[in-house]
């Protein structure tokens, strides 16, 4: 649907774009309607939502964006403005042309992506505000420990969300017995809070036209490095050059694969509660795949 003419009055009245040439619509999101505005001032990218969370939800990509931003390492869309008119939040950014992934940029993305966990640290596990992935919540609050915030607001949420919802008793009783020796897959290592982007598959990660590595649509928090490649290995698209350029900067450590399991499920968990049953083998999978690792 076009663009609403009072959005457009809103977001001129809280911010100088200039005089409105254009507004189309851009095919992007399955949970947002997005536009691209072109005005004399140039051209800007919007994402509007009549959901009732959207404006936190807005408010939380924002806040993710700059803090990817700050650490001078992957590029991402600069928000410019967020606010809500009547029922309808909306995200104002700058709009990018992009462009798909090659080899070399794909080895860039891994080493970028790492530079970014090896730069944007923090003495705590979690982040300023709760978010979400998709339209789930995820919850942020502060922990020391990486083992208590990943098995209490990680999977043991998504667990819970399962069991309100879709009352699965097998998922259930294989999510308790995984709980009670989750601790065992971080042994041996130290884990620094590094920031994360938090939902890194493939169709949100880009080329710029100057072959910047563009990330967006961003989950972040700080959490243990190796949880962001979870969902990249989870629904695959990166490449080899992709974990070469990566691993050039963080060595895989001790028990690497068997987390790297714990991790897509995690996301895949998520996709059971976002999408429904389709993805109950894929959860199944991925728990019989850990029953075999401790």
């Amino acid at each position: 649907m076009p663009l609403q003419q009072k959005i457009i009055d809103a977001l001129l009245s809280y911010i100088n774009l200039g005089e409105v040439e254009s507004c189309e619509i851009v095919p992007k999101s399955s949970l947002n309607e997005c536009y691209k505005i072109t005005t004399s001032k140039g051209n800007f990218f919007i994402k509007t939502s009549v959901h009732p969370n959207a404006f936190a939800m807005y408010e939380a990509e924002t806040k993710s964006l700059h803090v990817i931003d700050s650490t001078a390492t992957l590029r991402v869309p600069s928000p410019i403005f967020h606010g809500k008119e009547g029922k309808t939040a909306f995200l104002v950014m700058e709009y990018l042309e992009l462009q798909s992934h090659s080899p070399k940029s794909m080895r860039s993305l891994g080493y970028q992506l790492a530079k970014m966990h090896l730069t944007g640290t923090n003495r705590a596990f979690g982040f300023e505000l709760n978010n979400t992935l998709g339209l789930t919540p995820q919850i942020n609050h502060w922990s020391q420990s990486w083992v208590y915030f990943f098995k209490e607001q990680r999977i043991s949420f998504q667990l819970q969300l399962i069991e309100d919802f879709y009352q699965d008793k097998e998922i259930a009783e294989l999510g308790k017995d995984l709980l009670s020796k989750i601790h065992l897959y971080f042994e041996g290592i130290t884990i620094t809070p590094s920031l994360l982007h938090g939902d890194l598959w493939m169709e949100n990660t880009a080329v710029d036209l100057d072959g910047n590595c563009v990330v967006f649509d961003p989950a972040a928090y700080y959490g243990h490095h190796e949880a962001d490649l979870g969902i990249c290995h989870l629904f695959g698209g990166f490449s080899d050059d992709f974990y070469e350029g990566y691993h050039s900067l963080i060595p895989k450590q001790m028990g690497y694969e068997e987390r790297s399991i714990l991790y897509q499920l995690y996301h895949a968990l998520n996709h059971y509660n976002l999408f429904g049953k389709s993805y109950r083998n894929v959860c199944l999978n991925l728990f019989h795949q850990l029953s075999k690792t401790i």
